[in-house]
C-alpha cells in the first residue's frame, strides 16, 4: 500500500471483447479517466505491487452512505486487509465525500440511480493498491484477474 488515502480511484466495466484479451484485461476493462494520473503505466504499476504483497483476500465492509448500508467486497493483500477497509471506510466519510481525481460513480452506483449508460460495476485504487465492488461475484472475478496471469 503505497498511500492511505483513496485518490486515483479507476473505474471498471466488465470486459466485452475476453477472446482477444488475457490477464485481467480478460475480465474487466479500465475505463477512459481522462487524467494523466491514470495513464503511462499507472494500472501496472499497481498491478505489480498488488501481485508482490502476498496472498489476496476478499474482505466484507459493511458501508452506509445517505443513510443506506450495503456491504462493500473489498480485495487486498491479505496482510493489508484491515487497512484496505479502513481506507475505504475514510473515503466514504462525509467529510472526504468519496473525493477522488476524476468522478468514480460510486455513490451513484451504490445508491442504485447510476445512468442507464454506466457500465462501472468495480472500483480499484492505483495509490493504495485495492479494489472493491458491490457483489461477491464480482469482487471474485477482481481476485482472479490480479492472480497470476493466465
Amino acid at each position: 500500500m503505497t498511500s492511505s488515502k483513496l485518490y486515483t480511484v479507476q473505474r471498471l466495466a466488465p470486459q466485452t471483447t475476453p477472446d482477444i484479451k488475457t490477464g485481467f484485461d480478460k475480465l474487466f476493462k479500465l475505463e477512459y479517466m481522462g487524467a494523466s494520473e491514470y495513464e503511462w503505466g499507472a494500472s501496472v504499476a499497481s498491478l505489480r505491487r498488488i501481485r508482490a504483497a502476498g496472498p489476496l483476500t476478499i474482505t466484507e465492509a459493511p458501508i452506509t452512505i445517505a443513510g443506506l448500508k450495503r456491504t462493500v467486497y473489498i480485495v487486498s493483500p491479505r496482510k493489508l486487509a484491515s487497512e484496505s477497509v479502513a481506507a475505504l471506510e475514510l473515503w466514504v466519510t462525509p467529510e472526504t465525500s468519496l473525493s477522488a481525481k476524476v468522478h468514480s460513480h460510486f455513490e451513484e452506483v451504490f445508491a442504485g440511480t447510476q445512468r442507464e449508460w454506466d457500465q462501472t460495476h468495480a472500483w480499484w485504487d492505483f495509490g493504495v493498491d485495492i479494489a472493491w465492488a458491490l457483489e461477491r461475484d464480482v469482487a471474485e472475478r477482481l481476485l482472479t484477474g490480479f492472480g497470476p496471469k493466465k
